[in-house]
């Protein structure tokens, strides 16, 4: 009797050293997952509007950003576009790199923040990527090296995050035509009403690009006034696919997947996390029945 209970004590200890083992497993796993959070937030992706019609021109755009600047909260933006797989040489004509021009007219702050700003009106100079970087110049040290694309010559000013061969430019031609709006996050004209009434009052046909289809502040949005409206339901969930359809099948730009990615990355962690912490939890729950159970028979 003694060494079955002294079998029953050990077999308890080892189950309790497994669900500690998976608490321990799950807090790495979460803690990857908030890794993978911090680093798809860190990259800024705030309000983004798709231009339906032509697009709107660099001209305008100024125009647009001079009215906001006089509004007091007016909204701040930059308008862009991406041109994939150009081609990028050092001046002297030795390295190249196949990498997505990022034309832009406005603050680069808004699309790649926390490092170098390209400045509206910085037709001279540009910004890289990382991968850009390293192959065309061997470093990450290159402010103030110059490079080549499409015929203009320009100066680095900086190196941006980006795990894909990167160059961003301020546009030279007032023309030059752009379907994207990117509105930075917090300000005035965030949120779905805001860019809605920000396209109205210039005359633009957009439609807003929303990423943060699974966060707690889309979630409040989705519900009604009132729990029994069912009406408001219908159309909650219908905004809802309307929203996941468009991301899903819009052309998606190297930054936009990059963020995907990390995204996806961050909710699959954080779910094994959890099944991890409720396996160890279930572990534990057994090692304390069966210290009750065990006392029960000797009790008996």
């Amino acid at each position: 009797m003694s060494r079955a209970a002294g079998l029953a004590r050990r077999a308890n200890h080892l189950i309790k050293a497994a669900g500690i083992l998976w608490f321990v497993t799950a807090a790495v796993l979460i803690g990857q997952a908030m890794l993978f959070g911090q680093q798809a937030d860190g990259m800024g992706i705030g309000v983004e509007l798709i231009c339906e019609d032509a697009g709107i021109c660099a001209g305008e755009a100024e125009k647009i950003r001079g009215l906001e600047s006089e509004k007091e909260g007016g909204v701040e933006f930059t308008v862009w576009k991406e041109e994939k797989r150009q081609r990028v040489e050092g001046v002297d004509g030795g390295r190249s790199v196949i990498a997505d021009i990022v034309e832009i007219n406005g603050s680069s702050e808004l699309l790649y923040p926390g490092g170098t700003i390209l400045h509206t009106g910085d037709t001279d100079g540009c910004l890289i990527g990382e991968e850009t970087a390293e192959k065309l110049f061997g470093s990450r040290r290159v402010e103030g090296l110059a490079l080549c694309c499409g015929g203009r010559e320009l100066t680095v000013r900086g190196v941006v995050r980006a795990q894909e061969a990167v160059l961003v430019v301020q546009a030279a031609d007032p023309d030059s035509r752009f379907t994207r709006i990117t509105i930075r996050p917090g300000r005035a004209g965030a949120g779905r009403v805001g860019a809605e009434q920000f396209a109205a009052a210039y005359g633009l046909s957009v439609r807003q690009v929303r990423y943060d289809l699974f966060s707690g502040e889309r979630f409040m949005e989705m519900i009604p006034g009132k729990w029994s409206d069912f009406a408001g339901w219908r159309q909650s969930v219908q905004r809802f696919g309307e929203d996941a359809s468009l991301l899903l099948a819009m052309e998606k730009s190297g930054r936009e997947e990059q963020y995907l990615t990390l995204y996806a990355k961050c909710v699959g962690w954080m779910t094994a996390g959890l099944c991890c912490l409720a396996v160890g939890g279930n572990r534990i729950m057994r090692t304390g029945r069966s210290k009750e159970d065990e006392k029960n028979k000797i009790q008996i």
